[in-house]
């Protein structure tokens, strides 16, 4: 009995910073798997089941960027760094349409993976740093 299967479909779920264009990527992808074709003999088709392109980045200077970094200095006591994140926010809606936004939580770093989980502490510190973000 042939243990090998003759077809294999898998997914990719690409989450891009907005600095990254989907189509450079999907450019890359079908140029590997040309190559991969070409080497071994198998067919690969892609099909971009769901898309979605990235919303421009909030701006560093942007006032919410700073009232933000304010509230988390008064509230932590900790010097906030702005980083990207690829994939789906709140705040990802609202760039789209214009405005500046920023995202902020305290994670253990499990997101969206088995066995998730947030400690009370940190709801407790996020509420804090949103509380002073809402009375600047």
């Amino acid at each position: 009995i042939n243990t090998v299967p003759g077809e294999d479909i898998f997914y990719l779920d690409c989450r891009l910073l907005p600095l990254y264009k989907v189509d450079s990527f999907l450019t890359m992808a079908r140029s590997i798997a040309k190559k991969v074709e070409g080497e071994t003999g198998a067919r690969i088709g892609i099909e971009i089941v769901n898309r979605e392109d990235a919303a421009p980045p909030t701006e560093e200077d942007s006032d919410v960027v700073k009232a933000l970094g304010k509230a988390i200095r008064v509230a932590m006591n900790v010097r906030p760094r702005l980083i990207g994140i690829g994939g789906g926010t709140c705040a990802g809606i609202f760039r789209k349409k214009g405005y500046q936004a920023a995202v902020w939580s305290t994670s253990e770093g499990v997101a969206h993976s088995p066995d998730e989980y947030i400690y009370i502490r940190n709801l407790v510190n996020d509420a804090k740093v949103y509380a002073n973000l809402f009375i600047q």
